[in-house]
């Protein structure tokens, strides 16, 4: 199991601005406390360009990616997929903005503590070119609604009048952002 940061037994730690994509746990914190984080994007590597940073190798189009997925590299999306984004451990932390891409957004474990201003938080089953569109909204929709949207766009063929739709009035989003998110689901489904 691959960890992007570890931070054990430590006091007062701070991470600003931190990118961590491609790893099975991001941020792993382990007896530690007042821990600071904020600014954190958690994901997935899912460019298959990048690959080729982390290993080096330098391959063609049509090569079985280095990343060991047995895929060729045109098509790679990654080995495995993030499966935790921050992990903790009997440890104190708080979060002030976080975007994390994985199966779990946050573990807490063993009476560890947590304070979370802003957590956006997507699956990773969620498609890539969704949540583009929906990492640019001012306040990000429930999971649920981003689902429910994705499904009616299925069966009806349009998300107008989905619980998505909905939820946008009633927060006072300005629904330019509408057209970005409708073309982002219509062309996943």
């Amino acid at each position: 199991m691959a960890t992007g940061i570890k931070i054990e037994n430590s006091v007062g730690t701070t991470l600003n601005n931190v990118e961590v994509i491609g790893f099975d746990t991001a941020i792993d914190l382990v007896g530690s406390n007042w821990v600071n984080l904020d600014g954190i994007l958690v994901s997935q590597n899912t460019n298959s360009f990048d690959h080729l940073k982390l290993y080096g190798n330098k391959v063609g189009r049509n090569d079985f990616c280095p990343c060991g997925s047995g895929v060729k590299l045109k098509n790679c999306k990654g080995a495995s997929s993030m499966s935790t984004g921050i992990r903790s451990d009997s440890s104190t932390f708080t979060v002030g903005k976080a975007t994390i891409v994985a199966e779990t957004g946050i573990d807490l474990k063993n009476n560890s503590n947590a304070h979370i201003d802003e957590l956006n938080f997507y699956s990773t089953d969620t498609p890539e070119a969704l949540v583009k569109v929906l990492m640019q909204l001012p306040v990000q929709p429930p999971h649920n609604l981003v689902v429910d949207a994705m499904e009616q766009q299925k069966s009806v063929g349009s998300i107008k009048d989905s619980k998505l739709w909905d939820w946008f009035q009633e927060q006072g989003i300005n629904l330019a952002f509408w057209p970005q998110i409708a073309v982002a689901i219509a062309g996943l489904v």
